[in-house]
């Protein structure tokens, strides 16, 4: 698998950074002891393609007590008895794809749907300067788990209304969006080493119910869609005038 699509690849890179290592959740490949020992330590988990993939093929696992598991993929929930059962369900699910395993974030939530942020992150051309150009919030459709906006027929707002809208509503926005920045800027300037000649990075973020940042993924090929749908021209030109120059 390419650089590009390898998303623990990425990770592992990142968590060298002692800056980022408290951002990132765990994460490792997908086996039945990675599962199983994942389970075991934070009760839910989150299983995904280890390429892109949108919002597809995302599996969460949850521990329901008395041994039962509830697989939760798209809107559609599914109750195991077993780790056992719950891994083989999985399995008959992913077939023979490359996945990992990744602790599940509890994240902030606006009118009881999980929400995350797309943070833009980019240089100029000869700049080794990286710049927040753009940002959003990602509200998951009702009874998903995923933000995709397309998959989910979830929300945009923008980062700060997302902000003050959540259960996260009684803290300071301008510190929390301070610390997604800082965090992000700290991600590119780390990816960028291990892509030297990147000059864009598209950050999914969450902030968990205290508030922590954490770095969902990183993608050096985002969508500009977003921004699009959101007729939010200003951004989606700033975007593309940092690409071209």
């Amino acid at each position: 698998m390419t650089k590009g699509a390898n998303k623990l690849g990425k990770y592992r890179f990142m968590k060298g950074s002692p800056q980022l290592a408290p951002h990132l959740p765990a994460t490792r490949r997908l086996t039945k002891r990675n599962f199983n020992h994942f389970l075991a330590r934070f009760g839910s988990v989150i299983v995904k393609p280890n390429g892109g993939s949108g919002g597809a093929g995302i599996i969460r696992v949850t521990a329901a007590g008395k041994a039962r598991y509830v697989l939760h993929k798209e809107n559609k929930r599914t109750t195991v008895r077993g780790k056992h059962t719950a891994y083989a369900r999985v399995r008959k699910r992913i077939g023979l794809r490359r996945y990992i395993v990744q602790r599940r974030i509890q994240l902030a939530t606006i009118n009881k749907r999980p929400f995350d942020v797309r943070v833009i992150v980019q240089r100029r051309r000869n700049s080794h300067e990286w710049t927040v150009t753009g940002e959003l919030a990602k509200v998951a459709g009702k009874g998903y788990i995923v933000t995709n906006n397309t998959r989910s027929k979830g929300r945009l707002l923008p980062i700060r209304t997302g902000i003050e809208r959540s259960s996260l509503g009684n803290r300071s926005v301008e510190t929390m969006v301070s610390d997604l920045h800082r965090v992000a800027l700290a991600a590119a300037a780390r990816l960028n080493q291990y892509y030297p000649r990147k000059r864009i990075f598209g950050l999914d973020m969450g902030l968990d119910r205290n508030g922590h940042v954490w770095i969902i993924e990183a993608n050096k090929a985002p969508s500009m869609s977003h921004f699009i749908k959101m007729k939010n021209y200003e951004t989606y030109h700033r975007i593309m005038s940092y690409k071209r120059g």
